[in-house]
């Protein structure tokens, strides 16, 4: 999008969609706001993804296929190649989540490149020259 709204822009579009469905404002999970007390539903909105928590997986189908339609009728793309639904675990913000134990731990691939480049820079943990800064 290449202005810095672009984020905010895509977030509000992706909650409007999600609103537009009937999904309860106050089940968005938000990190400045309190967790919400009923938590049969919930929803976390990273820009223009959404991950959806379920209790039941016939309401996590339904609610996936409304937020779906949504999403089409409001001219919004989607990468669904990119979906992962109703599952009991998933990989999604750079975290491994499961349901069972109902966790949230970081994601291995990403600890194993952050490993990966910590003993790159131990072998070597000279930074090159600069380069030459000319106008």
């Amino acid at each position: 999008m290449g202005f810095a709204w672009s984020s905010a822009v895509a977030q509000h579009t992706t909650v409007g969609a999600l609103l537009t469905t009937g999904f309860a404002e106050d089940h968005i999970v938000c990190d400045t706001e309190p967790s919400p007390g009923d938590q049969r539903e919930l929803a976390v909105v990273a820009t223009d993804d959404v991950i959806f928590i379920h209790r039941d997986r016939i309401e996590a189908l339904t609610r996936l296929s409304e937020y779906d339609a949504a999403m089409r009728t409001n001219g919004i793309q989607q990468a669904t190649d990119k979906d992962v639904n109703a599952t009991s675990a998933t990989v999604a913000l750079g975290c491994e989540l499961t349901a069972r134990p109902a966790e949230a731990n970081p994601d291995t691939k990403q600890l194993w490149q952050l490993l990966q480049a910590i003993v790159e820079f131990l072998a070597d943990p000279c930074a090159p020259p600069p380069l030459p800064f000319t106008l």
